[in-house]
């Protein structure tokens, strides 16, 4: 049975025999549609903020590009979440998403999608300049974004918990039939994946010892086959791993906002309770919430910053890997996923994904570092070292794992560093019901 329940200062949407979920939410989550006690991730078109195409060139000069895609019109940072079609198949913009990939060589084009004060950019990184030979015309994708309401840094405007109801309006708190949100629907083509898209192997492979090669992998669920970068060929010689690391991501099928309202009802609260269910349909007819679907509530907040020390590769004080799990913060136990924005700053401009910037996260980033050699270990354009940031849930604790790792062992001497880092990050930690 469905349930709307308020008073002075709570609400909820809820089904159940009793007000368990009403008077404790967390404790009764399952059964929880809508609560005030929650945020929710809002929008103010089912449709994009910005639909384009973009063209990636075959050669490029340099390892990354910038490409901007549209002003966001927010007065603080806003959460956006995106995706882009690949060769027809819609893949979620969340960390460093591969928008063109050779295994056998190890490299791959990724797009990342970042926020600005005042717009929103695709920063483009590539681990060689020169893909001629393999994409010779060069490749188009559709991007589209949608840009929330959500202000991830800055104020935002808290919502009144009042309730209003009038013929072409229903607001309670943070669910207003004027907004579109983030639901879960099967079959919906528009996916999430939260949590480790990338990984990197903590060992060297058995072949060729005196230049071991790091296996590393990419799984967002879509495509549904994994990006293995497990054996690749370099000078004639082919290094291979035979157990890749597993990525274990957790993927949705969602949509923003819902269906048009087969009944034909506009700006109604609609609750049936003969059928069991409860709808909110907005005033163009779209159905906002129907608690036969799941919305995403926010059920936590994290946010902070963590430093990252100077890593120094070779010498003998060097190293040639690093992997750390740092505890960023506690979450509600009924988390499921991570989503948010993370900032990048470097003291030293050591990395293709470029400082500064917000980049979504709930996958992983993968920033490619330069000035070292290549995995014949000559100096030349390939890029052989890789550092993966990862926001994870483990338990009720949020956790920044860092995987950093040389390619091929070979470096120059303790000359070659990671400079150090700060990472700043905003997420919002939840579950559909």
């Amino acid at each position: 049975m469905a349930i709307f329940k308020a008073i002075p200062g709570k609400w909820a949407l809820y089904s159940g025999s009793s007000d368990g979920p009403f008077d404790n939410p967390r404790a009764n989550l399952s059964l929880v549609h809508a609560h005030s006690d929650f945020d929710y991730i809002q929008f103010s078109s089912k449709t994009p903020t910005i639909d384009t195409s973009i063209f990636i060139p075959a050669v490029n000069n340099n390892l990354w590009r910038t490409i901007f895609l549209g002003n966001h019109g927010k007065s603080g940072i806003p959460f956006v979440f995106g995706r882009v079609n690949v060769q027809g198949t819609w893949i979620p913009l969340n960390g460093s998403t591969p928008v063109f990939w050779l295994p056998q060589y190890g490299d791959t084009i990724n797009f990342n999608l970042a926020v600005s004060d005042t717009g929103i950019l695709i920063h483009e990184t590539r681990s060689y300049p020169d893909y001629s030979s393999s994409l010779p015309s060069g490749r188009t994708v559709q991007v589209q974004v949608w840009v929330s309401d959500n202000i991830v840094d800055g104020s935002g405007v808290t919502p009144s918990p009042d309730i209003e109801m009038r013929p072409d309006l229903f607001v309670a708190g943070r669910l207003d039939s004027r907004k579109y949100y983030l639901r879960r629907k099967e079959g919906a083509e528009l996916r999430v994946s939260a949590g480790r898209t990338w990984t990197l192997s903590q060992i060297d492979t058995p072949h060729n010892t005196s230049k071991p090669w790091q296996a590393y992998r990419y799984d967002a669920g879509f495509p549904s086959t994994p990006i293995n970068f497990t054996s690749t060929t370099v000078d004639g010689l082919t290094r291979t791993d035979n157990s890749p690391p597993t990525v274990n991501p957790v993927n949705y099928a969602c949509m923003i906002g819902g269906d048009v309202d087969p009944f034909g009802q506009k700006a109604a609260l609609e609750i049936e309770p003969g059928a069991g269910y409860a709808r909110v349909v907005g005033s163009d007819g779209t159905v906002v919430l129907d608690t036969r679907e799941e919305i995403f509530h926010i059920l936590s907040k994290v946010q902070g910053e963590v430093s990252r020390s100077r890593l120094v590769f070779g010498g003998s004080a060097g190293a040639t890997r690093r992997y750390d799990t740092i505890p960023l913060g506690s979450v509600d136990p009924s988390c499921t996923g991570i989503l948010g924005l993370a900032r990048i700053t470097y003291s030293t401009d050591y990395s293709y994904l470029p400082s500064g910037y917000w980049y979504v996260v709930g996958g992983s980033l993968v920033t490619i570092h330069k000035t070292f050699q290549s995995l014949n270990g000559s100096w030349s354009d390939f890029v052989s070292t890789l550092s993966i940031l990862s926001f994870v849930l483990n338990g009720s604790t949020v956790e920044l794992h860092e995987s950093t790792c040389l390619k091929d062992d070979y470096h120059a001497g303790p000359q070659d560093r990671l400079a150090p880092f700060t990472i700043t990050y905003r997420l919002f930690c939840g579950t559909f019901t």
